[in-house]
């Protein structure tokens, strides 16, 4: 189990050299590039319809028909005119909206909810289990033993949980290797965040999420940091491996605004997170729509 009475010691070392705080970089894209590790759903563009000349007078045609069938439908209906008399109108019933029973998750996983109607829920797969409540026009698209996402309307963010994880090393392919000697609790979780030179971190501030302690810590990629990640926008730090006998999750940020709740659940590191467009502004806004989902989590270790 972490030793939160090493938390003080370790967080008291760090606060003597003075943490510096991220700048605002406003930029209108999200850059969330996770390759194994799954990512909330992409944005979804509309097409443009592009008409030729023969295309829009065959389109114009039609609509004038259509206009002149309606019309004449319209007519009032004169006696021996028209094949008959008038039927009575009839009520039909508007049509249920469908829902599906077994929605379709991400990256072909199973155990999702899909499209959340407001309400409380409990996770499937995820350990340590927990429970929670989301307001409208919120999803779970993913729910394993050890990511958990939530996505907000219109996915205007990503949001979600980690556990079995472990602080990466960074080479040049950014391939998941545990950091050597690195370990794994609250407070070693902390101090590779804010004293990593690609990062630019806020002060921690100590947090209590479901009755278990922790510490969040906002931060951003450093404009001095140049190494890169695959398929990164830009230079990427690698923050997020797991504690699998091979790692295989890879969690990289490049341009966009993170926070990290980091907590000691009956002695598993969970990280819960909300990863923003790269305006600190967008970013606080963000937190705020996420807050009271985190504020409803429990956890329920052993269940």
């Amino acid at each position: 189990m972490n030793d939160r009475s090493d938390i003080g010691r370790v967080l008291g070392h760090w606060l003597e050299d003075g943490p510096t705080r991220m700048p605002d970089r406003v930029v209108d894209v999200v850059a969330d590039r996770i390759a194994r590790q799954p990512q909330h759903r992409g944005w979804r563009l509309q097409r443009r319809l592009t008409l030729t000349p023969y295309s829009k007078f065959a389109v114009g045609l039609a609509a004038g028909l259509i206009v002149a069938a309606v019309g004449w439908n319209l007519l009032p209906r004169q006696p021996g005119f028209g094949g008959g008399p008038t039927p009575s109108p009839t009520t039909t019933a508007a049509p249920t909206p469908a829902t599906s029973p077994d929605p379709v998750c991400d990256n072909g996983t199973t155990g999702c909810r899909g499209r959340l109607q407001p309400g409380a829920y409990t996770s499937r797969n995820f350990q340590p289990a927990f429970s929670y409540t989301v307001p409208s026009g919120w999803g779970n698209w993913l729910d394993f033993a050890s990511t958990y996402t939530l996505n907000p309307p219109a996915d205007k963010f990503s949001f979600g949980l980690f556990s079995q994880v472990a602080i990466p090393e960074q080479d040049a392919t950014c391939t998941p290797t545990r950091r050597v000697g690195a370990g794994n609790a609250v407070a070693d979780w902390v101090v590779f965040l804010t004293k990593h030179p690609g990062l630019v971190a806020e002060t921690p501030v100590a947090v209590n999420i479901g009755g278990y302690a922790g510490f969040s810590v906002k931060f951003a990629r450093a404009d001095s940091w140049t190494r890169t990640c695959p398929n990164s926008i830009g230079p990427a730090i690698f923050v997020v491996t797991d504690s699998g006998a091979v790692p295989n999750r890879r969690l990289f940020i490049d341009d966009q605004q993170v926070t990290f709740w980091i907590l000691d659940v009956a002695g598993e590191t969970v990280i819960l997170h909300v990863d923003s467009a790269p305006s600190a502004a967008v970013h606080l806004a963000d937190l705020d729509a996420a807050q009271p989902v985190i504020d409803s989590i429990v956890f329920t270790p052993g269940t």
